[in-house]
């Protein structure tokens, strides 16, 4: 039986389709980033997609409010590689945005499209272009970026695999699955799902904007190899103790 959307005047049944194929979800997500957003999450933009990277293609690059970077891979059911790849594409994508500057992932995003899409953020909000750029900076440093695996139907094999990686690392990896509805209007309903999310990270939310000033002032002048970050997450308290007793709101 068909779920059915409901109206006061109408009841219209949804029928699940097939995406043709892997690019047509890839390019529904590039045009809907939101659908790949939990509620608690900041917004995210599409920066680019196919975006070369070592010699293979990321699907589509986000960045996120915060400015950090977002990885996501598009994945149908009938790929017959779909377990046996993407643990080894999780790993490879962390590892390779996190050895890249802000620079070279503007430069491989096909030369200015990372900066033209935290520039957007930055017209939005109350954050500088330039502080984001800093902000984006510190999380490829820091190994902070987001994977996302985004499939049209999820195995359970590959719900096992990523409920694992979840339990046992600090990466932030999550697996959404996307059914594609056909109404009889002919309009199409895509409904996300997300599947598994970290269990180990707490979720990264917008920081004052005065406050985030202070950090990264502090940056520019801290001794080489200074621990902002310590675990995947900032320690505030190394940059100013007395905040933490309360005196955030007063910067």
């Amino acid at each position: 039986m068909p779920p059915i959307l409901k109206n006061s005047d109408l009841t219209i049944p949804l029928y699940q389709v097939r995406y043709d194929d892997e690019d047509e979800l890839q390019a529904t997500l590039a045009q809907h980033p939101e659908l790949l957003r939990e509620d608690t999450d900041v917004p995210l933009r599409t920066v680019r997609r196919e975006v070369s990277m070592e010699g293979q293609y990321l699907d589509i690059l986000m960045v996120d409010a915060t400015g950090m970077p977002i990885a996501v891979e598009v994945k149908l059911a009938k790929n017959a590689d779909i377990r046996r790849k993407i643990v080894g594409q999780i790993l490879e994508y962390a590892s390779l945005l996190s050895n890249l500057t802000v620079d070279e992932l503007d430069s491989i995003a096909r030369g200015g499209a990372l900066n033209e899409t935290l520039h957007a953020f930055a017209v939005e909000g109350e954050t500088t272009f330039e502080d984001l750029r800093k902000a984006c900076g510190t999380h490829l440093r820091a190994g902070q970026v987001r994977i996302i695996i985004a499939v049209d139907e999820a195995p359970e094999g590959l719900i096992q695999i990523f409920e694992f990686l979840s339990r046992r690392s600090d990466l932030d990896i999550r697996l959404v699955q996307l059914h594609k509805y056909l109404l009889k209007t002919g309009e199409i309903l895509v409904v996300p799902n997300l599947l598994v999310k970290p269990e180990n990270i707490r979720s990264r939310k917008l920081i004052d904007p005065r406050f985030m000033q202070v950090i990264l002032a502090y940056q520019d002048i801290a001794p080489e190899g200074f621990p902002i970050w310590e675990d995947d997450e900032p320690d505030w308290r190394l940059v100013c103790p007395l905040c933490m007793e309360g005196t955030v709101g007063s910067l």
